[in-house]
């Protein structure tokens, strides 16, 4: 019988995360018999900011990384086209445009950066060219 390799505590620099394809819990990353774990880069749309032994973190809801393979900040975690960022005091989180607007671009920081549809034309909340 092979010998049971647990993977739990790997550490992988930050924008990384332990990967091993033959390990019977994905999520605690144990139960292999072949040492096949390795290091990846944080998928699009994800990030790690620590080299903890921990996977990486899905952007907050609206936002991407625009492509941007293991990053390693939450920083690069920026609002899709057709959302602006809305800072409180406690948080930050991407919000629609209004209606009747849109958004042409990423990380947009305001409301004031929905362009007006022209005379004649809607459009739904969150919308983006």
């Amino acid at each position: 019988m092979a010998e049971t390799i647990d993977m739990s505590n790997p550490s992988c620099a930050p924008g990384s995360s332990f990967d091993s394809a033959s390990a019977k819990n994905q999520n605690l990353l144990t139960g292999s018999t072949t040492d096949d774990g390795r290091c990846t880069d944080c998928l699009e749309d994800t990030f790690k900011t620590t080299s903890a032994p921990t996977n990486c973190t899905r952007c907050p809801s609206g936002s991407t990384t625009a492509g941007t393979k293991g990053s390693t900040r939450s920083e690069d975690c920026i609002c899709k086209p057709g959302q602006y960022l809305m800072q409180s005091q406690s948080s930050s989180a991407c919000t629609p445009c209004p209606a009747n607007t849109f958004g042409t671009r990423h990380q947009s920081t305001s409301a004031d950066d929905c362009t007006v549809c022209g005379a004649g034309e809607t459009s739904p909340q969150g919308s983006a060219k």
